[in-house]
C-alpha cells in the first residue's frame, strides 16, 4: 500500500476518486519483473485510508459483509460490493457505482477502535452473514479467533449489541 498524506508536500501527486477530498502520495517508481512501474493509489487503498485506517494504530472502520467473510475464510467468493463500517459516515454512502468495484460505506452503531476493530468485524460477519459460510462456521470462526488470539472479553464488552443467536455461537466458539 502507498503511504497516503491529506496535506500535499514538495514532489507529492494528488489522488482522488469519487468526487471525494484529495490525498497526497510521493510519486516514483517500483521495480517490478516486467520493469519500472509508476506508483499508484489504488480505489481501494484510497478508501481504505479515508473510512478505515491511516495507518496501523488509527482505526477507525473494518470490512464488512462478504469482504470480511472472504478475509475470515469464511467463503472463496470475493465480492465485487466492497462493504466497510466506519466512525466516519452518519449515514450509507456508495461509491464507485459503474466502475467495475463498488463501496458502500455503513456507520457504525459502536465506536470503532483499533482495540475492538476485530472483534466487531467477526460479530459482524456471525450476526449478518450466518448462512453464507461455505465452509463449518464454528470451525471458520474459531480459526479466526485464535489466528487473531482473540479472546471471551473482547466479545463479551460487545455482545448487547447482537442478538440472542450471534451470543449463542460465540459462545459455542469459546466451549
Amino acid at each position: 500500500m502507498v503511504e497516503l498524506f491529506e496535506e500535499p508536500f514538495e514532489g507529492s501527486k494528488e489522488v482522488s476518486y469519487f468526487g471525494l477530498k484529495p490525498l497526497y502520495y510521493k510519486a516514483g517508481v517500483v521495480k517490478t519483473v516486467i520493469g519500472d512501474m509508476p506508483v499508484s493509489v489504488s480505489r481501494e487503498d484510497y478508501i481504505k485510508y479515508l473510512f478505515i485506517r491511516h495507518n496501523d494504530i488509527d482505526i477507525f472502520g473494518y470490512y464488512a459483509g462478504f469482504t470480511a467473510l472472504n478475509k475470515l475464510h469464511g467463503t472463496t467468493q470475493v465480492p465485487v460490493l466492497q462493504e466497510v463500517r466506519s466512525n466516519e459516515v452518519k449515514e450509507v454512502q456508495e461509491y464507485g457505482v459503474g466502475f467495475g468495484v463498488r463501496f458502500k460505506i455503513y456507520p457504525s452503531d459502536i465506536l470503532i477502535t483499533h482495540d475492538n476493530y476485530i472483534y466487531l468485524q467477526v460479530l459482524d460477519v456471525v450476526e449478518n452473514w450466518y448462512d453464507y459460510f461455505e465452509e463449518n462456521r464454528l470451525e471458520c470462526i474459531r480459526y479466526a479467533v485464535k489466528r487473531q488470539n482473540l479472546g471471551w472479553g473482547g466479545f463479551e464488552k460487545h455482545l448487547d449489541y447482537y442478538s440472542s443467536q450471534t451470543r449463542r455461537f460465540l459462545k459455542d466458539v469459546f466451549a
